[in-house]
């Protein structure tokens, strides 16, 4: 690249260079934590990985449930509600017949 190029690069950026050394002024304001704060968290880590490890075996879990709970709801329409209009058509039907034999009776009753 030829020096004019480069040139025009850098200042085309040359509006962030303020602002950029204002922010990396201000970083040098900022006062480094205590180091029994970073201790803290080291102690903490165990804590956290345990943490961890129970919510990753919820979440297995909550799978494994979901699953079974699917699988109930399916059986639940297959025998509660498939099974339960068949039932309600069959009583239908015995209804039918029943209402026929009572329409044939009350008809031989009439005749005699």
């Amino acid at each position: 690249m030829t020096p004019a190029t480069l040139a025009s690069i850098v200042l085309s950026y040359a509006t962030a260079f303020p602002e950029t050394a204002s922010r990396l002024s201000s970083l040098q304001d900022l006062p480094i934590p205590p180091a029994s704060a970073s201790t803290a968290l080291v102690e903490l880590q165990p804590r956290i990985d345990r943490a961890l490890e129970t919510q990753r075996r919820q979440a297995e879990e909550i799978a494994e449930l979901r699953v079974q709970s699917t699988l109930l709801m399916k059986r639940w329409v297959e025998v509660g509600v498939v099974g339960g209009g068949e039932v309600w058509g069959e009583w239908e039907e015995r209804m039918k017949m029943v209402e026929r034999g009572v329409r044939r009776e009350e008809k031989a009753r009439e005749r005699d």
